[in-house]
């Protein structure tokens, strides 16, 4: 399976039309890098869903953005036990539920 580092013209052109705010444009091209990743580069696949719900949130779609940060909190807890990645994910799906959700959630 090719990464998004194989396919750069997918990572650039999404990373492109974020930059100009085009998120629509964006998000199937962050969905394509997505789909191309190896299913065991977790440190990828970390970034990769972070960035999907960014682009979401962006699109006003938070229940989605939820999902893509929770996938993004999976990817980052299978790197391993002390991954930093797990409090930045954690902190991110928790600030979402703070302003999108529950704030109940965000404390859990």
């Amino acid at each position: 399976m090719a990464t998004d580092l194989e396919r750069p013209d997918d990572a650039d052109r999404a990373w492109r039309h974020s930059a100009a705010e085009e998120f629509d444009l964006a998000e199937p091209l962050v969905r394509q890098c997505i789909a191309a990743a190896d299913p065991t580069d977790h440190s990828l696949l970390w970034h990769l869903h972070g960035w999907l719900a960014s682009v979401l949130n962006s699109l006003s779609r938070r229940h989605e953005a939820n999902l893509a940060l929770r996938e993004s909190l999976r990817h980052a807890r299978a790197i391993g036990p002390d991954a930093h990645e797990i409090d930045v994910a954690r902190y991110l799906l928790a600030n979402q539920e703070l302003l999108f959700g529950d704030p109940a959630d965000s404390v859990a």
